[in-house]
């Protein structure tokens, strides 16, 4: 962070992790294929830490405007609730 803010970077977006208690390799751990819950506990405290560094940062340093952009409900919304979200499948052959 000091680095690039040494260089220049003045607006910076870091995005957090997902629920990567959710990805397949993962999944195959449980007995159910269901997403590892220890796993996305670890991730949501990572990302309430990065978010505390990040509001540190702005107001240690001047001008910088550093922003968390939390995915994680979001994604995981779509691992939990895909239909909400239309025809998915559809839509990624469309798109290769």
């Amino acid at each position: 962070w000091q680095s690039l803010y040494q260089l220049g970077a003045r607006k910076i977006v870091f995005h957090g992790l997902g629920p990567l208690g959710c990805i397949p390799s993962q999944r195959v751990k449980s007995k159910r294929g269901q997403c590892l819950k220890r796993v996305n506990e670890w991730i949501l405290q990572f990302n309430s830490n990065v978010q505390k560094l990040i509001n540190t940062l702005n107001h240690r340093l001047p001008n910088a405007k550093f922003i968390f952009a939390d995915t994680y409900p979001l994604v995981l919304d779509l691992i939990n609730n895909p239909s909400t979200y239309g025809n998915l499948a559809s839509l990624s052959s469309t798109l290769y």
